[in-house]
């Protein structure tokens, strides 16, 4: 899972202005004020960039379509299917994960 907050142009200022309209509620002890203070902080910056979250699957590309070899047979399948000649690209990557799971790394 990934989280992230996008700030655009403008937020510091923004940031500022919010900052300086809120009051500041009356704490007696420093763990209150500490508290204060960060729930303040966290409203304002929500409101500016809200965190925005996106679940990554665990489930990982085969590790021979990012070889070189296939990197290049892919690509002159996309060359010839931009020309005008189609080919059955199932086909060309079942062919390529045959040819390559013959080779053997030392």
């Amino acid at each position: 899972m990934i989280r992230k907050r996008i700030f655009k142009d403008g937020a510091a200022e923004t940031f500022n202005q919010i900052y300086s309209s809120t009051s500041t509620l009356p704490c007696n002890t420093v763990d209150e004020l500490v508290d204060n203070f960060h729930s303040k902080i966290s409203d304002i910056i929500d409101s500016i960039a809200p965190l925005k979250v996106k679940v990554v699957s665990g489930k990982k590309i085969s590790p021979w379509r990012s070889a070189p070899p296939v990197r290049s047979e892919k690509r002159s399948v996309e060359k010839l299917n931009a020309g005008g000649e189609r080919l059955d690209s199932r086909f060309t990557i079942l062919s390529i994960k045959r040819d390559y799971t013959d080779i053997t790394y030392n």
